[in-house]
């Protein structure tokens, strides 16, 4: 049953209106109401599916009332009743989407007419609608398949720009001109099948994703897919500084291993046009083959990087002696697998640590300095300034967080 609000300001035009409606089981007359302002109010509170609106009303009159109405309830469906010297103003309230007008007098035949019309296109609409909220919760329900899915076109070139645009669209994703592509590769960890069941890698695989996806959205917007390889994409607008990710990394990578005992190689991009995510994906997927052949010492020379930062005797001599390997072959294995030398990827490490805990009011910067390894905050401050290019307390004082304190840096 349909909703009718009569607004008009002569009460015989009213009833005589709403006595049409008395035997007519698809509407039910809600409100009436004399002028425009009384109108508005009444049609915000029982929201009408059909509204009669005269032109001419005091203190608001009917083309206001109507413009103001469409801007609240778009969706509502407006009659005009008029009489002939007000059919220009019945032809300036058509521009505004009303549905139809109505002179004085009302026949009844043609009133009849008219409901029949507007059932059937409200019976339309509500269908319509209908449809569209069904197609609504069948994306929200496939959406991340849907994401998979059309990512998968993309990267093997099925679809074109406007395709691709499109799709972006209808899937409600929005990729930054100035991106970052994250790829990640899981792979089972010496402990994977004393603590997991083999038959349940695809469940947790998939717990993997949330997983990372809880680490992510507490740092950023991202969209997340599943590559054909098993591999996850992660794409977000450019996080500056790149240390950032450093950061975000090493949680990703202790969660997965404390949960799942999962080891984890990663790839970060960077991109400044859209349509260069297919091949900045490629480049992951290849770097990330690459990575896969990280022996075991590197991976866990990397580990224990992770864990123990916060040592200021943490060095290659004596991650070394717990691999129980020379420094010379570490070194040699490490930079030959990774591109990066050992000293360089523990600075980079405790540098992105660092800029996580200068996030931190409470913490001095001598606090920070020992939380990260280096011995004096003289020496922490040298080496930030000379990776980043500020130093601490400019940095922190860049995040407006500072406690107001200028602390002295050596």
């Amino acid at each position: 049953m349909y909703k009718v609000l009569i607004a008009d300001d002569e009460m015989l035009i009213r009833q005589g209106l709403a006595s049409f409606f008395k035997n007519d089981e698809r509407y039910e007359v809600c409100a009436l109401a004399e002028d425009g302002e009384e109108a508005l109010k009444m049609a915000r509170a029982c929201k009408p599916d059909l509204i009669l609106a005269d032109v001419n009303m005091p203190f608001m009159d009917g083309l206001t009332f109507v413009e103001t109405l469409k801007s609240e309830q778009p969706q509502a469906n407006i009659v005009i009743v008029t009489g002939y010297d007000e059919f220009e103003f019945a032809q300036r309230a058509l521009r505004l989407d009303v549905q139809d007008y109505v002179l004085k007098p009302v026949s009844e035949k043609e009133f009849r007419e008219l409901l029949d019309r507007l059932a059937a296109r409200m019976d339309e609409q509500q269908l319509r609608n209908r449809h569209l909220e069904w197609a609504e919760h069948e994306l929200e329900l496939h959406h991340e398949y849907l994401v998979n899915h059309f990512f998968q076109r993309w990267i093997e070139g099925e679809l074109d720009q406007v395709e691709v645009r499109d799709q972006l669209q209808y899937l409600h994703l929005e990729i930054p001109k100035e991106h970052d592509v994250l790829l990640l590769a899981m792979r089972e960890g010496a402990e994977f099948e004393e603590n997991n069941d083999k038959g349940d890698t695809n469940l947790i695989w998939l717990a993997c994703e949330d997983l990372v996806g809880e680490v992510l959205q507490t740092r950023c917007e991202f969209i997340l897919v599943r590559l054909p390889s098993d591999h996850m994409a992660v794409i977000t607008r450019r996080l500056k500084p790149e240390l950032v990710w450093t950061e975000t990394l090493q949680e990703i990578y202790k969660q997965l291993k404390e949960s799942f005992h999962m080891e984890t190689l990663t790839c970060l991009l960077h991109g400044d046009d859209p349509d260069d995510i297919p091949q900045l994906l490629e480049q992951g997927e290849t770097e990330l083959t690459a990575q896969g052949n990280y022996s075991g010492i590197v991976l866990d020379a990397i580990h224990i990087v992770e864990r123990e930062m916060s040592d200021p005797d943490l060095s290659l001599l004596s991650v070394s002696e717990k691999l129980h390997v020379s420094p010379q072959y570490l070194s040699r294995l490490f930079h030959g697998q990774t591109g990066i030398t050992f000293v360089s990827y523990m600075t980079r490490q405790r540098l992105a640590r660092a800029m996580t805990l200068l996030s931190d009011p409470s913490l001095k910067l001598y606090e920070v300095a020992e939380r990260t390894g280096y011995a004096t905050q003289h020496y922490f401050s040298n080496v930030f300034k000379k990776a980043v290019g500020i130093s601490p307390g400019e940095y922190r004082r860049s995040l407006r967080i500072g406690d107001g304190e200028d602390e002295k840096e050596e």
